[in-house]
């Protein structure tokens, strides 16, 4: 297994270091970060993924996954076929960054009304997922879905998951290690159910106190903090070494979810993971 971590982490250190994008690259590879989670939409007129590309190059870090948002549970039907153009638009910027991997996320906002919404909304996401599926092989790019933390819609439990990995035969798993604990889910349970699905990993961690002004509140009333992986109560440590017994050789992507992040919270992070996959 190799390391990685959300982008977003690795560009905070220009701004806590007054550093360039580079420098920061520089730091997180001296860290033990081989790998970067990039948001299809995080470029713009003066970050540019051909500028990016050259400082990936000197550091010696790779792409990891790319992800982006395309809200195939829309009712409208524009909002619908903008989904599927962009599905189609990140699976290009996964291949000009170099990897082969791309998280859709098929939900946004309010486009599910409610639990009695849900039904409607897993056939429609289906649907969206296989008007990309061509394209990305094609194009040597496989397609996941996140477990999400938000209870009513439908990819957020192992049966929702399933439904759609029956419907959708070459759509794939990204396990979040932290999202299943939001909805009062095992972990572990939710883990082996859905592993054979893995094609990548969110390492996330929570804790019950936290100092953070960024909080979560499962279904359960409890409130998470993020934290440093190992510093909290969700068995990552089990997680790595049932990963490992697998067989599972991709990245595993650091996430603080929440947390203005810094050099010393992933050096943490970075050194617990290490001690599981060496």
């Amino acid at each position: 297994m190799k390391i990685s971590i959300f982008s977003l982490e690795v560009w905070a250190l220009m701004a806590e270091f007054h550093i360039d994008r580079l420098g920061a690259l520089k730091r997180a590879a001296e860290l033990g970060i081989t790998a970067l989670d990039i948001d299809a939409n995080e470029f713009n007129e003066t970050y540019t993924i051909p500028s990016l590309l050259p400082m990936l190059q000197e550091t010696g870090i790779a792409v990891s996954a790319v992800y982006g948002f395309c809200p195939f549970a829309d009712r409208d039907e524009t909002v619908f076929q903008d989904s599927i153009a962009s599905g189609k638009h990140y699976i290009d910027i996964a291949v000009q960054l170099g990897t082969k991997n791309l998280m859709i996320v098929p939900v946004f906002g309010n486009c599910i009304s409610d639990s009695s919404d849900k039904s409607r909304a897993r056939d429609r996401i289906c649907e969206g997922y296989l008007a990309v599926m061509g394209y990305a092989a094609k194009n040597g790019v496989t397609v996941s879905v996140e477990d999400f933390s938000q209870s009513t819609a439908p990819l957020a439990f192992s049966d929702d998951l399933q439904y759609l990995f029956s419907s959708v035969p070459a759509l794939r798993f990204t396990f979040d290690t932290g999202n299943f604990r939001c909805l009062d889910v095992d972990v572990l349970e939710s883990y082996s159910v859905l592993r054979d699905y893995i094609c990548h990993v969110h390492l996330k961690d929570w804790q019950l106190n936290g100092d953070f002004p960024s909080y979560f509140v499962a279904t359960d009333g409890a409130t998470l903090y993020g934290c440093a992986l190992g510093d909290g109560f969700i068995p990552i440590g089990t997680l790595l070494e049932k990963l490992r017994e697998s067989g599972y050789d991709g990245y595993v992507c650091i996430e603080h979810n929440f947390i203005t992040n810094s050099e010393a919270l992933i050096k943490r992070s970075v050194a617990f993971v290490k001690r599981y996959i060496g």
